[in-house]
Order: structure tokens, then sequence, then C-alpha cells
């Protein structure tokens, strides 16, 4: 079976919550500008190369002159500040949260974990 469905809910303490989504949010944005300063370098390179191929007449297919396959690192800070932002409001010490719930907000496991994961760590080398 290997995960639960999402009738499985467990009590846990907000302030515990909050800890592990901060520590998690800031490991996620240290790697995001991390690939940020990467693709910068990257795409610079490659532009100066595709220019100086361009000025020296090198490229004859002119629609693929400024095509390039890099990926864009993509941040979802806002989404752990919206989950950050909630429990802060909320009054309670202790909420029920999900099992996928649990998965993203504590096993930093999100819908979009693998996409992130494939294009931060094209630039990280990790």
């Amino acid at each position: 079976m290997g995960r639960f469905d999402d009738e499985l809910k467990i009590k846990v303490s907000v302030a515990k919550l909050l800890n592990q989504l901060e520590v998690n949010r800031a490991v996620h944005e240290a790697n995001y500008n991390e690939a940020v300063k990467k693709f910068v370098e990257v795409s610079a390179k490659m532009l100066e190369e595709r220019a100086l191929d361009l000025k020296e007449g090198k490229i004859k297919d002119f629609n693929r002159t400024f095509s390039f396959n890099v990926p864009v690192p993509v941040s979802y800070v806002d989404t752990y500040n919206e989950v950050i932002g909630m429990l802060k409001f909320s009054t309670q010490e202790e909420v029920e949260i999900t099992s996928s719930q649990y998965r993203s907000w504590v096993e930093d496991n999100w819908d979009w974990s693998h996409n992130f994961v494939s294009n931060t760590m094209s630039y990280n080398g990790d």
C-alpha cells in the first residue's frame, strides 16, 4: 500500500509544525537562490557564445538562434508562506492534518517537488 489515503488524520502541535515548515522553506529558498545564480551564469554564457557565433556567421538556422533548452528555476516560497501564515494566524495549539498534508508540510514532499529538484539540481550539481 505504501501511502495512506487522505482519511488518515493526526493532531500535531502548531509550534512544531511551524518550525518544520520554516526549516523546509529555508532549505527550499537556499536551493532556489543557488539555482538562480547558476541559471544566470549558464544563460549569460550561452547568450555570449550564441552572439559570437551569429556575428561570425556560424549560425545558418536563424529559428534556433535564441532557442535554449535551459530549465528555469521556480520558487515555491509563497506556498510555504501561505501555510506558515495560516498557522501563525490560528489561535489553536494543535491542528489536524491529513497524510498528504503531512507529506508536504513535514516531509517536504510536495506535488511539485520532483520538478523543483530536477530543475535546481541540474544547476547545483547534486
